[in-house]
Protein backbone atom coordinates (compact mmCIF):
# COMPACT_ATOMS: atom_id res chain seq x y z
CA UNK A 1 0.00 0.00 0.00
CA UNK A 2 2.51 2.27 0.95
CA UNK A 3 4.70 1.27 -2.09
CA UNK A 4 1.73 2.28 -4.21
CA UNK A 5 1.30 5.67 -2.98
CA UNK A 6 5.20 5.82 -2.93
CA UNK A 7 5.64 5.36 -6.63
CA UNK A 8 2.28 7.50 -7.44
CA UNK A 9 3.70 10.21 -5.63
CA UNK A 10 6.72 9.62 -8.15
CA UNK A 11 4.58 9.61 -11.56
CA UNK A 12 2.67 12.60 -10.42
CA UNK A 13 6.52 14.48 -9.79
CA UNK A 14 7.64 13.35 -13.28
CA UNK A 15 4.33 14.54 -14.60
CA UNK A 16 4.57 17.65 -13.18
CA UNK A 17 8.58 18.00 -13.66
CA UNK A 18 8.08 17.54 -17.13
CA UNK A 19 5.24 20.29 -17.37
CA UNK A 20 7.23 22.41 -15.98
CA UNK A 21 9.83 22.44 -18.10
CA UNK A 22 8.09 22.84 -20.71
CA UNK A 23 6.31 25.88 -19.34
CA UNK A 24 10.11 27.07 -18.76
CA UNK A 25 11.32 26.58 -22.31
CA UNK A 26 8.27 27.66 -24.32
CA UNK A 27 9.41 29.83 -26.96
CA UNK A 28 13.28 30.35 -26.33
CA UNK A 29 15.67 28.63 -28.63
CA UNK A 30 18.43 28.25 -26.38
CA UNK A 31 20.61 25.26 -25.85
CA UNK A 32 19.84 25.11 -22.07
CA UNK A 33 16.24 25.45 -23.34
CA UNK A 34 16.34 22.98 -25.87
CA UNK A 35 18.10 20.53 -23.25
CA UNK A 36 15.02 21.44 -20.98
CA UNK A 37 12.77 20.65 -23.77
CA UNK A 38 14.08 17.25 -24.20
CA UNK A 39 14.22 16.13 -20.67
CA UNK A 40 10.47 17.74 -20.64
CA UNK A 41 9.38 15.45 -23.05
CA UNK A 42 11.34 12.45 -21.52
CA UNK A 43 9.78 12.76 -18.47
CA UNK A 44 6.54 12.97 -20.03
CA UNK A 45 7.16 9.94 -21.69
CA UNK A 46 8.87 8.24 -19.06
CA UNK A 47 5.52 9.27 -16.68
CA UNK A 48 3.56 7.15 -18.96
CA UNK A 49 5.43 4.32 -19.14
CA UNK A 50 5.07 4.71 -15.16
CA UNK A 51 1.46 5.22 -14.64
CA UNK A 52 1.19 2.28 -16.86
CA UNK A 53 3.05 -0.08 -14.70
CA UNK A 54 1.51 0.93 -11.81
CA UNK A 55 -2.24 1.21 -13.04
CA UNK A 56 -2.36 -1.37 -15.98
CA UNK A 57 -1.95 -0.23 -19.61
CA UNK A 58 -5.77 1.28 -19.99
CA UNK A 59 -6.20 2.82 -16.70
CA UNK A 60 -2.34 4.10 -16.73
CA UNK A 61 -2.92 5.37 -20.05
CA UNK A 62 -5.45 8.04 -19.25
CA UNK A 63 -4.01 9.07 -15.79
CA UNK A 64 -0.68 9.55 -17.56
CA UNK A 65 -2.46 11.67 -20.45
CA UNK A 66 -4.73 13.34 -17.95
CA UNK A 67 -2.28 14.43 -15.26
CA UNK A 68 -0.17 16.73 -17.42
CA UNK A 69 -3.20 18.40 -18.81
CA UNK A 70 -4.48 19.21 -15.66
CA UNK A 71 -0.67 20.34 -14.65
CA UNK A 72 -0.57 22.57 -17.61
CA UNK A 73 -3.84 24.22 -17.26
CA UNK A 74 -3.13 25.17 -13.54
CA UNK A 75 0.31 26.46 -14.76
CA UNK A 76 -1.26 28.30 -17.64
CA UNK A 77 -4.14 29.61 -15.12
CA UNK A 78 -0.91 30.56 -12.58
CA UNK A 79 0.55 32.64 -15.21
CA UNK A 80 -2.76 34.56 -15.78
CA UNK A 81 -3.30 35.48 -12.40
CA UNK A 82 0.52 36.85 -12.37
CA UNK A 83 -0.15 38.70 -15.33
CA UNK A 84 -2.92 39.97 -14.02
CA UNK A 85 -1.80 41.33 -10.58
CA UNK A 86 1.16 42.99 -12.50
CA UNK A 87 -0.78 44.45 -14.57
CA UNK A 88 -3.06 45.69 -11.62
CA UNK A 89 -0.18 47.25 -9.57
CA UNK A 90 0.90 49.30 -12.24
CA UNK A 91 4.11 47.17 -12.86
CA UNK A 92 4.69 48.04 -16.17
CA UNK A 93 8.46 47.33 -15.97
CA UNK A 94 7.36 43.75 -15.99
CA UNK A 95 4.52 44.01 -18.46
CA UNK A 96 5.13 43.81 -21.72
CA UNK A 97 1.83 46.38 -23.90
CA UNK A 98 1.94 42.62 -25.67
CA UNK A 99 0.66 40.37 -22.47
CA UNK A 100 -1.22 43.52 -20.87
CA UNK A 101 -3.51 43.57 -24.16
CA UNK A 102 -3.98 40.06 -23.42
CA UNK A 103 -5.98 40.31 -20.36
CA UNK A 104 -9.37 39.95 -20.68
CA UNK A 105 -12.13 42.39 -20.11
CA UNK A 106 -15.15 41.48 -18.20
CA UNK A 107 -17.24 40.43 -21.21
CA UNK A 108 -14.24 38.55 -23.31
CA UNK A 109 -14.30 36.76 -19.51
CA UNK A 110 -17.34 35.20 -19.68
CA UNK A 111 -17.74 34.80 -23.03
CA UNK A 112 -14.40 32.83 -22.39
CA UNK A 113 -16.31 30.81 -19.62
CA UNK A 114 -18.79 29.50 -21.79
CA UNK A 115 -16.65 28.44 -24.62
CA UNK A 116 -15.28 26.44 -21.87
CA UNK A 117 -18.32 25.19 -20.23
CA UNK A 118 -19.00 23.89 -23.95
CA UNK A 119 -16.43 22.80 -24.85
CA UNK A 120 -15.85 20.63 -21.79
CA UNK A 121 -18.38 19.78 -19.74
CA UNK A 122 -21.54 20.06 -22.36
CA UNK A 123 -19.33 18.27 -25.02
CA UNK A 124 -18.89 15.62 -22.62
CA UNK A 125 -22.07 14.37 -21.84
CA UNK A 126 -23.48 15.45 -25.42
CA UNK A 127 -21.03 13.15 -27.36
CA UNK A 128 -21.44 10.34 -25.20
CA UNK A 129 -24.47 10.11 -25.43
CA UNK A 130 -24.17 10.34 -29.04
CA UNK A 131 -21.50 7.95 -29.32
CA UNK A 132 -23.65 5.55 -27.17
CA UNK A 133 -25.99 6.02 -30.00
CA UNK A 134 -24.11 5.80 -32.95
CA UNK A 135 -22.21 2.46 -31.82
CA UNK A 136 -25.51 0.94 -30.92
CA UNK A 137 -26.58 0.61 -34.91
CA UNK A 138 -23.02 -0.82 -36.00
CA UNK A 139 -23.62 -4.54 -36.90
CA UNK A 140 -21.05 -6.44 -34.48
CA UNK A 141 -20.88 -7.95 -31.31
CA UNK A 142 -21.35 -6.18 -28.12
CA UNK A 143 -17.73 -5.97 -27.07
CA UNK A 144 -16.84 -5.02 -30.69
CA UNK A 145 -19.33 -1.89 -30.33
CA UNK A 146 -17.60 -1.23 -27.18
CA UNK A 147 -14.46 -0.74 -28.48
CA UNK A 148 -15.39 1.04 -31.26
CA UNK A 149 -17.06 3.04 -28.90
CA UNK A 150 -14.16 3.64 -26.43
CA UNK A 151 -11.84 4.71 -29.95
CA UNK A 152 -14.86 6.83 -31.50
CA UNK A 153 -15.71 8.78 -27.72
CA UNK A 154 -12.32 10.75 -27.35
CA UNK A 155 -12.18 11.33 -31.22
CA UNK A 156 -15.55 12.89 -31.52
CA UNK A 157 -14.73 14.99 -28.23
CA UNK A 158 -11.62 16.36 -29.27
CA UNK A 159 -12.54 17.32 -32.79
CA UNK A 160 -16.20 19.15 -31.04
CA UNK A 161 -13.53 20.50 -28.50
CA UNK A 162 -11.67 21.71 -31.42
CA UNK A 163 -14.60 23.08 -33.21
CA UNK A 164 -16.16 25.37 -30.36
CA UNK A 165 -12.51 27.32 -29.09
CA UNK A 166 -11.71 27.13 -33.06
CA UNK A 167 -15.21 28.38 -34.19
CA UNK A 168 -15.89 31.01 -31.06
CA UNK A 169 -19.54 30.96 -31.54
CA UNK A 170 -20.41 29.77 -28.33
CA UNK A 171 -24.58 29.67 -28.42
CA UNK A 172 -24.66 28.26 -31.86
CA UNK A 173 -22.25 25.64 -30.79
CA UNK A 174 -24.07 24.88 -27.28
CA UNK A 175 -27.57 24.63 -29.16
CA UNK A 176 -25.93 22.13 -31.39
CA UNK A 177 -24.32 20.04 -29.08
CA UNK A 178 -27.49 20.57 -26.52
CA UNK A 179 -29.56 19.78 -29.19
CA UNK A 180 -27.58 16.57 -30.21
CA UNK A 181 -27.64 15.42 -26.52
CA UNK A 182 -31.41 15.44 -25.88
CA UNK A 183 -32.08 14.02 -28.98
CA UNK A 184 -29.44 11.02 -28.45
CA UNK A 185 -30.86 10.72 -24.86
CA UNK A 186 -34.37 10.64 -25.61
CA UNK A 187 -33.98 7.43 -28.34
CA UNK A 188 -31.77 6.13 -26.05
CA UNK A 189 -34.98 6.63 -23.35
CA UNK A 190 -37.47 5.22 -25.86
CA UNK A 191 -35.74 2.43 -27.12
CA UNK A 192 -35.48 1.28 -23.20
CA UNK A 193 -38.69 1.36 -22.66
CA UNK A 194 -40.22 0.01 -25.97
Amino acid sequence: MMLNIFASLLCLLMSTAGIVFLRACWRKSSKIHRLYRIAAWAMLCLSLVAWSFLFGAEFGLVVALSVPALAAWVSISFGIERKKKQHISGNTSTTSPATSAQIPSKGKTWRKFLIFVIAGPLAVVSLCFVTIEFVRFIPAERATQMVIGAFLYPTLLGLASYWVCYNNKPLRDGGILLGASILSALHLFAAQIL
